[in-house]
């Protein structure tokens, strides 16, 4: 086993090599991505046999330099897509035009797979368009519905719930999470544009059972 030792030299030279390349690739970045295609078009059976036997692994490897490099990764995208937005753009209205119905399966699918992910983007989408300012994350919003018990905050019932501004973003409230509270679909909808404060005073007026969390 004392045969397969690095030398003292070979690291060097291995550190000399990668920085060679490194650089020549820099220096040829349209002959390198040239040769790829060109093989990729050469071995396409041998490549997807490859992926196939080696598809956890590769995946596991992507998602490791994903979390690595997610910052760098997703800089990257936002300046391709601000330098590129009306070619995006056409190109995406060209292939929902080409594929509507496959677009609208597909988004289906993943609405009834993720209940909470189309919450939090429907949600988003409200709070762009309100303009008022503050954010919060899916964890954050979990984490406060669990802290809330998991029932609605005004009629304590553990139903479906939906997101709440208790300040409503229609009355300048913000989407930050101390704005956030669960509320079921009925007492979402009849609060209205009422601060979480207003509702609850009007329940009690009218003699409606409110959450144990305000008693």
């Amino acid at each position: 086993m004392d045969d397969f030792k690095l030398t003292p030299e070979q690291p060097k030279k291995r550190r000399d090599q990668r920085a060679y390349l490194k650089a020549w690739r820099a220096k040829n970045p349209r002959d390198r991505r040239a040769y790829k295609a060109a093989y990729d078009a050469a071995n396409k059976d041998k490549i997807a046999a490859y992926r196939e036997a080696n598809k956890d692994r590769l995946r596991a490897k992507k998602a490791a330099y994903y979390v690595t490099h997610r910052e760098r990764l997703l800089a990257r995208v936002k300046a391709h897509s601000d330098s590129n937005k009306a070619r995006i753009l056409e190109y995406q209205a060209d292939y929902y035009a080409a594929n509507s119905d496959k677009v609208k399966a597909t988004v289906a699918a993943y609405r009834r797979a993720n209940p909470d992910k189309k919450r939090y983007l429907d949600n988003r989408r409200r709070v762009r368009k309100a303009n008022n300012g503050g954010s919060h994350t899916i964890e954050q919003r979990l984490a406060k519905f669990a802290l809330l018990g998991n029932i609605c905050f005004y009629c304590g019932e553990a139903k479906k719930l939906t997101v709440d501004h208790k300040i409503p973003l229609a009355r300048g409230g913000t989407d930050d999470i101390r704005n956030i509270v669960p509320a079921c679909r009925s007492c979402n909808s009849s609060k209205n544009a009422r601060t979480a404060k207003e509702y609850l005073a009007n329940q009690r007026r009218n003699r409606v059972r409110v959450s144990p969390l305000m008693t």
